[in-house]
């Protein structure tokens, strides 16, 4: 073919097989549109490589910036704690996955042109190899720091819920022991949904309903109150406080000097007691006397020798109370006990301790103890004691006040050598240097003291006891 030929015509002549076209010019020309072809694949290979790169190294800085922490380390002395500084980690986050193109499919290769040796025309075109994609180099660390890696967010779990106690079975009521029936008592408990007879000793448990059988029934409680009712009762304790719930008659009550309240219930009425008092049922409510101390029905409160009725349309006015054998038959009510069995304070002055009674039969001829510390005098107090005397006329008791006041009484004994009981009205013992002045009530006694002029003392028990007048 002249070398002047225009290519545009040579093509159009080979493509048609025209007369005169140059042979193998065709294949010519595939090759060299294969080869152009090859070059822009080659230029939009590059681009994407490029991109590629470019978007890990972004990812990368965007992790290091977000995830890594630049603080500079604490020093292991100022460490927070006891516990020791964790090592640095050396380790370098993993490189993000990079999105690599697929390789492009080998082409049928061109037919070779004609000239050319026959085992090159057997050859196919050699295609260009794929570069190989370059790792991210790992960024640095700043030194000591631990970069963890990101993990991925899941929804979070639902928390187990707590794991609940075994089921204990409810504990039982306390059983408080209120009283012991006393000698003589003629008493019904109920046990059992029925009533039975109660026997001396028998513990008496709050929330146990009582009932007199005949009379009068006397108790006196644990706590210092004594009772005594001739209907039905419940004693219980309530938020610190003695209960009675009374189902019928009447209650005396005397807790004069205590610091337990005392309660009393019935019919929807409520009454409180810090002295000595007398409640009584009445239909539809419940009557109420002071004899000592502060009473209080409903709210309302009832003067010394007084009585108030309440019942659901109010309590009403106060009028006279006149006692009677429910009070004027009441027992004593015991205040403080001393038994000569080692535990009384004696004053240990010549008296000694022989069989269970104190002796003095030496200097300084007496026997005394101390209170502990001090004993209260209370309206209508009594003091009782057991002695015998052989060989004196005169016995000399004395009762002194926490300011060393010295209060005494002076008596013979009745018998000599015989054991005897004898009681005084501490509202009757003069004051040594004052014969007009008494002991009064809320004077704090500080000691005991009986003197003699014999060869022999003895004393066995020294009681003190508060009897309604």
């Amino acid at each position: 073919m002249p070398e002047n030929d225009p290519i545009d015509e040579l093509v159009r002549q080979s493509i048609s097989h025209a007369p005169g076209a140059v042979p193998g010019l065709a294949g010519r020309v595939r090759l060299r549109a294969q080869s152009e072809s090859a070059t822009r694949r080659k230029a939009r290979l590059a681009w994407v490589r490029a991109a590629v790169s470019v978007a890990a190294a972004a990812a990368v800085i965007v992790f290091v910036v977000l995830y890594v922490d630049f603080t500079p380390p604490a020093k292991p002395e100022t460490a927070s704690g006891n516990e020791a500084p964790k090592p640095a980690s050396n380790r370098a986050p993993a490189p993000l996955p990079a999105n690599q193109p697929r390789k492009p499919a080998p082409e049928t290769a061109p037919e070779a042109p004609e000239g050319l040796p026959p085992a090159e025309q057997d050859t196919p075109a050699p295609q260009p190899e794929p570069e190989s994609q370059p790792e991210p180099e790992p960024q640095p660390q700043p030194k000591g720091e631990v970069v963890e890696k990101p993990q991925p967010e899941t929804e979070p779990k639902p928390e187990a819920p707590p794991a609940q106690p075994p089921t204990e079975a409810p504990k039982a009521a306390e059983r408080v022991v209120l009283a012991v029936v006393p000698p003589g008592a003629r008493l019904n408990v109920m046990q059992g949904g029925n009533w039975r007879e109660a026997k001396e000793g028998d513990e008496i448990a709050g929330g146990t309903p009582l009932q007199a059988r005949r009379g009068y029934v006397d108790l006196q409680l644990g706590g210092g109150e004594l009772l005594r009712f001739d209907g039905q009762i419940t004693p219980s304790l309530h938020e610190g406080a003695l209960l009675i719930e009374l189902a019928e008659k009447s209650l005396y009550a005397d807790n004069l000097g205590l610091s337990r309240r005392l309660l009393v219930r019935c019919n929807g009425i409520e009454g409180a007691c810090a002295g000595a008092s007398v409640f009584t049922a009445v239909r539809g409510g419940m009557k109420a006397a002071c004899l000592e101390g502060e009473v209080r029905i409903d709210g309302e409160a009832v003067q010394r020798g007084t009585e108030r009725r309440a019942t659901d349309r109010g309590v009403r006015v106060a009028s006279e109370y006149k006692p009677d054998a429910l009070v004027t038959g009441a027992p004593a009510r015991v205040i403080a006990r001393y038994e000569m069995d080692g535990n009384t304070d004696l004053y240990n002055e010549g008296e000694r301790l022989e069989d269970g009674v104190a002796v003095s039969d030496s200097k300084p001829w007496y026997i005394g103890f101390r209170h502990a510390p001090t004993l209260a005098v209370l309206p209508g107090m009594r003091v009782r004691m057991r002695w015998r005397c052989t060989g004196a006329d005169r016995i000399d008791l004395e009762q002194f006040l926490a300011d060393d006041t010295l209060f005494k009484v002076v008596f013979k004994p009745e018998k000599d050598g015989a054991w005897l009981v004898s009681e005084f009205k501490l509202s009757e013992v003069p004051a040594r240097d004052n014969a007009g002045r008494r002991l009064q009530a809320g004077e704090l006694l500080r000691n005991f003291k009986l003197h003699h002029n014999g060869t022999r003392l003895e004393l066995d028990w020294v009681e003190f006891v508060r009897v309604q007048d």
